[in-house]
């Protein structure tokens, strides 16, 4: 399952990191939207009924209208993420996000069915947790500043501390590792042998993050644990080989699946790393962050290939192609312009292919971007 439950949040986020930033550091007061009689908000935008998948939409003029103020919708979103539906497990109630990555709801072959007392029963999906650690710490970047609101920190340290729990024996290929999906059997128990080695980068970026915010030592430890392994296993790589494979087995070391485009998340990682104060040769962490940033350039943006990220597609499959990784690549150049003389041209090529590729539906004016 594709669906990560903090992508709605952090997108949201993402279209404020713009705004004017609050000018207070106390938790905001969600606005209640004013509904009309058919119980859209906002009436006075509203021209005719539409919808789109089973949601009705407000559209003016043709173009798309929001449902309700951002403010209200971050602030219930988080408040979803932290207090939302439980699961009742052997060793007792999780969240939620701990356990699955998607509640299912959106299939009418999964009805909702969230108990009275706050337990979720629903069909449970595999889980990435650490992917979704990275996500709640990147939302946590610009939530917090923009509300006060510490307690977005609380499903970071959830994810953190519970992958801590479960790290891979010393007699492994990929000793002390931290598992980043949850594919066997999702159940908050962490034991899977496979890693997505761009999973394991994002990983990386929480702990790093989280350590740079908190001071907690434990964390850089980890995170430069982490890069350490990355550096031992990172080699050239080629037109469809990536200098990390897509997936490993960490009890053998055996590569499983020797291509993935998203190796911009190893950059990104190893730049947080350079900017530390870790206990790794910066000399080496660098070179292995021009290896991995080299390749990018010289394949994926060139070539297209914009094949590995998902968790649910096939090995070697590398006609499935996606949007996340040429547009997290995208962000890395606009964020890191001095990386790349051309950054600008480039990024507008990404944005050219992704839409031309993926983009197959504008509707309300705005263009539907497939995954």
């Amino acid at each position: 399952m594709r669906a990560l439950n903090f992508i709605i949040v952090i997108a949201c986020a993402l279209l404020l990191a713009g705004c004017k930033q609050s000018s207070t550091s106390t938790v905001m007061t969600p606005r209640i939207p004013v509904y009309n009689s058919q119980g859209l908000p906002g009436v006075e935008h509203k021209e005719h009924k539409q919808e789109i998948l089973d949601h009705q939409v407000m559209v003016k003029d043709g173009w798309l209208q929001p449902w309700m103020d951002y403010d209200s919708l971050l602030v219930w979103s988080m408040n979803f993420i932290i207090d939302g539906p439980q699961f009742e497990m052997p060793e007792g109630r999780l969240p939620g996000y701990i356990v699955t990555s998607s509640y299912g709801t959106y299939r009418a072959a999964y009805p909702d069915v969230l108990t009275e007392d706050g337990l979720y029963h629903d069909r449970r999906v595999v889980n990435n947790q650490g992917s979704n650690a990275y996500f709640a710490m990147k939302l946590f970047r610009y939530y917090y500043p923009y509300t006060g609101d510490i307690r977005a920190l609380v499903p970071v340290k959830d994810f953190l501390d519970r992958m801590l729990m479960f790290i891979t024996p010393d007699d492994w290929a990929w000793p002390g590792m931290v598992r980043t999906q949850d594919n066997d059997d999702p159940d908050g128990i962490y034991l899977d042998e496979r890693i997505e080695t761009d999973k394991a980068a994002m990983v990386g970026v929480a702990y790093m993050d989280y350590a740079t915010f908190t001071g907690e030592e434990k964390y850089q430890a980890m995170a430069d644990h982490i890069a350490d392994l990355l550096m031992k296993n990172i080699k050239e790589g080629s037109e469809k080989v990536s200098p990390l494979p897509f997936r490993v087995n960490m009890r053998t070391g055996e590569s499983e699946d020797a291509y993935t485009s998203d190796m911009i998340f190893v950059v990104e990682f190893f730049d947080k790393i350079l900017a530390s104060n870790t206990s790794l040769d910066k000399a080496e962490v660098k070179a292995k962050r021009d290896l991995a940033f080299n390749w990018v350039m010289d394949y994926p943006v060139k070539n297209g290939l914009w094949s590995g990220y998902f968790e649910d597609i096939d090995s070697e499959s590398l006609s499935n192609m996606n949007q996340f990784a040429p547009m997290e690549t995208a962000r890395y150049l606009l964020n890191n312009p001095e990386t790349c003389k051309d950054y600008k041209q480039v990024v507008l090529d990404l944005l050219a292919f992704v839409k031309g590729r993926f983009g197959g539906l504008t509707r309300f004016g705005g263009t539907s971007i497939c995954e």
